[in-house]
Order: structure tokens, then C-alpha cells, then sequence
């Protein structure tokens, strides 16, 4: 009997709560399209993400106006694949995960391997080259990085 009373008040503050405290709305944003669209993150009123546009992923900025993203616009590309953003708090420097090994597939026989890299921003808005984490290795994977 207890365990039926517990099931039935969580399930009535669950109730409750979704229907009084919506935090979060989900629609479709304008520039969604038939690419791999995924891992946002903020830069400043904007967002940055990973997109693969004719079998190439890097990264884009998507401009927000009114609480839809509206444009589209290569933000960083280097010489291989690039995806998972993030910032420091002055946006200056950003670090991300990128494929190390370029051109290996499965046919190979090889396992493409990630790592994460750094590039800062420059004075005049442009990006350094990238520069690889210690800790990168061909015998293991290294992604998603984050800040706090």
C-alpha cells in the first residue's frame, strides 16, 4: 500500500510540476535542413556548431534573432574534421575535437582516431593554426571537450 501511494503523489508532483513550470520550448529552427546539424554551443548572442555539408564537417555559426536561428555561415575550417566547440569566457579561444589520422576509413582496415585541439583568435579576427593536446594519441580516442 505505501509503494502505491508513493507511485501515485510522484506521479501527481510530476504532473504538477510539468504543467506549471515549463523551462524549455523545442520547435524547428528556420536554417534545420537535410545536414547533420548537432553539438551547439554559445558564442556571445550567437552559436556555433557541427555540420556536414557536402561530406565535409566543420564548424558553423548560426546567427539568433528572435529566438530562431535565421543564418548559416562557415564559422572555422581546418584540414581535417572538426565538431564539438567550446569557449573560453573572452571567446577567444576556442577548443574543439578533430579527426587525427586524415583518410583513414573503415575499408582500410585503420581506426580513425579524434583528438581535441586549440586555436586562439588572433587581433585581426583570423584563427591561428591549430595546436594538438598533449594528451592526443593514435591509440585512443579524445573528444568532447568542456570548460567550466
Amino acid at each position: 500500500m505505501k509503494k502505491i501511494a508513493f507511485l501515485i503523489l510522484t506521479f501527481s508532483v510530476a504532473v504538477a510540476f510539468s504543467q506549471e513550470n515549463v523551462l524549455y520550448t523545442i520547435k524547428n529552427i528556420s536554417i534545420n535542413d537535410a545536414n547533420n546539424n548537432f553539438s551547439t554551443t554559445f558564442y556571445g548572442n550567437n552559436i556555433v556548431f557541427s555540420s556536414i555539408v557536402n561530406d565535409h564537417l566543420h564548424l558553423y555559426k548560426g546567427t539568433v534573432t528572435n529566438g530562431d536561428v535565421t543564418k548559416k555561415t562557415l564559422f572555422f575550417k581546418s584540414d581535417s574534421y572538426e565538431s564539438e566547440p567550446v569557449f573560453t569566457y573572452n571567446l577567444r579561444t576556442m577548443y574543439f575535437s578533430k579527426s587525427l589520422n586524415e583518410g583513414e576509413n573503415v575499408d582500410s582496415g585503420k581506426i580513425k582516431r579524434i583528438g581535441i585541439f586549440k586555436v586562439s583568435r588572433l587581433p585581426n579576427g583570423a584563427w591561428e593554426k591549430s595546436i594538438a593536446m598533449r594528451f592526443n594519441s593514435d591509440k585512443y580516442d579524445v573528444g568532447s571537450p568542456a570548460l567550466s
